[in-house]
């Protein structure tokens, strides 16, 4: 069996390495049945650990009885340290892999220092255990840096590059919503012990997983959430650690969630069916469904990987707020190295052309952009409305670039310099919503010849009265062309006459009716106008 729960293998060497005494004063503290041979109580310890059968916080409290029991009753000092062990005390052969710094589980972080002299590292992990092992790697997400234990989030193995905890992640997955609260550690579900795994129509083996959490809430708690939930909820949500789309909500196949007996859906696609790069899963409002106090927490599924779930309480950001987490905007210098390169093809994404046309309209409502936004590590040349973007992603919870259909996070969004300063240039000159960019990242508006402006230097007045008067002259001669079209067709001299005989003839049709005129209503000071006078009418420029 797979060992899910962290620091288990230094938990299970010190269990085999005790006596009969000792291993039933562990299993007495965590209220676990002493009964059996040796062999028998070691297995139960094992597998209470492993699979974790009772509650979380017996499992805690196992953790803490077997590190105090062991550490009182087998002393081994770090010889580096300046300590021996005791004369006469028998030294089990499994103390030679146990490290040096001793595990101190705990809820919270724990800053711990290998060796003096070093920097201390803040650890928490998903297996609550926050000691120092061999194998560790550090979130890298601004701000946060804790380390976590390697084979706690990606037992399997994967790529250390980019690597992000499990709270940062929630927190890139819907930005909307903040974490203001964490009730609970995040919890892992843990492979159910005795039962089988399930083979689908492919051959695929799933494990059969589960979770039960209980958690207390307060009334200063519970109340803001249930008075409003447009502004504050109690969540529940669950990450995925070795998704190929990190920073989203992610829940298992075929789940079952029970809160307080009260049955949850938290998605609404099949139960069997696996979710799409481009899905996202929601977080489940659970703040109707808690009360002031006890609340327990059931959640079993079928699948593999590393699922982590995490309850707490959310407060609605706004789209400022939001912003605020945005990456800073380049330079206008950055802008056009950029634009170069994407035409000269010296950077991913490239285009490797002499010049390339960029629309000025937002590519989701189809309208000049107010503020232009791209993802620094997702898009290519074509910006987007930033507004607009936020307001779908309130709703949706996809941070994917409209054009390329990368996906990405608030914190790679930022704003679109190149774009923002043609827009401030030709604010004057709304009917420009096409632009010329060429290798040299210079720019002119589409239709412009022989005529470039440099994106690191303000428009002129001179320049732009030239625009004005070039893209006022055409939208003229554009304008007196389409009338032209429809007034001078309307005047030719043969439809003219075709049209005189049709109004006539319906005249003479309508004059036939036997209807009693004077059961019509009449209009006073109105004449009835003859067929020229309606030709002449309907061939009127003015009207």
């Amino acid at each position: 069996m797979s060992q899910r729960y962290s620091g288990d293998s230094i938990l299970i060497r010190k269990i085999y390495s005790m006596k009969v005494v000792h291993l039933k004063e562990c299993a007495a503290a965590a209220g676990i049945s002493t009964g059996g041979r040796k062999a028998e109580i070691q297995d139960r310890l094992k597998e209470y650990l492993q699979c974790c059968t009772g509650p979380g916080w017996k499992v805690e409290k196992l953790d803490r009885a077997i590190h105090r029991v062991y550490d009182s009753n087998y002393p081994r000092l770090d010889p580096a340290a300046g300590g021996s062990v005791s004369p006469g005390a028998k030294v089990s052969s499994y103390d030679a892999y146990l490290p040096t710094k001793e595990v101190v589980p705990s809820h919270s972080n724990q800053e711990v220092q290998d060796t003096p002299g070093q920097v201390k590292k803040t650890v928490r992990c998903i297996c609550l255990n926050n000691g120092i092992l061999p194998n560790m790697v550090q979130c890298e997400n601004n701000g946060c840096g804790v380390w976590q234990h390697w084979d706690c989030v990606r037992p399997n193995g994967g790529i250390r590059k980019g690597f992000m905890c499990e709270e940062c992640r929630l927190l890139l997955a819907d930005p909307f919503w903040k974490p203001v609260e964490f009730i609970l550690p995040a919890g892992t579900m843990k492979q159910i012990p005795g039962m089988p795994p399930i083979r689908d129509l492919k051959g695929n083996i799933h494990a059969r997983i589960s979770l039960e959490q209980t958690f207390f809430l307060t009334q200063q708690q519970l109340r803001p959430c249930v008075s409003d939930q447009s502004k504050r909820r109690v969540l529940i949500s669950c990450i995925q650690m070795e998704d190929d789309t990190p920073c989203r909500i992610h829940w298992p196949k075929n789940i079952s969630m029970r809160i307080n007996n009260l049955t949850m859906r938290p998605y609404t696609r099949s139960l069997s069916s696996n979710i799409g790069i481009n899905q996202r899963d929601a977080a489940v409002n659970a703040t109707m469904n808690v009360v002031s106090g006890r609340n327990m927490l059931k959640i079993s599924a079928v699948e593999n990987f590393t699922w982590v779930v995490m309850v707490y309480i959310a407060e609605k950001q706004s789209h400022e707020d939001v912003k605020r987490l945005m990456m800073a905007p380049e330079t206008k210098e950055e802008a056009k190295v950029r634009m170069k390169k994407l035409l000269a093809g010296d950077s991913e994404g490239a285009i490797g052309l002499e010049q390339m046309t960029l629309s000025l309209k937002d590519p989701m409502t189809c309208t000049r952009i107010s503020v232009p936004a791209r993802f620094s590590n997702a898009s290519g040349p074509q910006a987007f409305d930033l507004d607009s973007f936020l307001s779908i992603a309130d709703l949706n919870r996809k941070w994917q670039d409209p054009t390329t259909l990368k996906n990405s996070t608030v914190k790679q969004l930022q704003e679109d310099t190149y774009v923002k300063v043609l827009l401030h240039n030709l604010a004057s000159i709304p009917d420009i919503n096409s632009i010329e960019v060429n290798a040299n990242g210079d720019w002119r508006p589409e239709g412009l010849e022989d005529t470039w402006f440099d994106i690191c230097q303000e428009l002129g007045r001179d320049d732009l009265t030239k625009l004005q008067e070039h893209f006022g002259s055409v939208k003229n001669e554009e304008h007196n062309k389409d009338d032209t079209e429809v007034y001078d067709g309307a005047l030719d001299v043969d439809e003219k006459e075709e049209a005189l005989e049709a109004v006539s003839a319906l005249i003479s049709v309508r004059g036939e009716d036997n209807v009693d005129q004077s059961q019509q209503p009449t209009t006073v000071g109105k004449k009835r106008q003859s067929p020229v006078e309606v030709i002449e009418l309907l061939s009127s420029d003015d009207d």
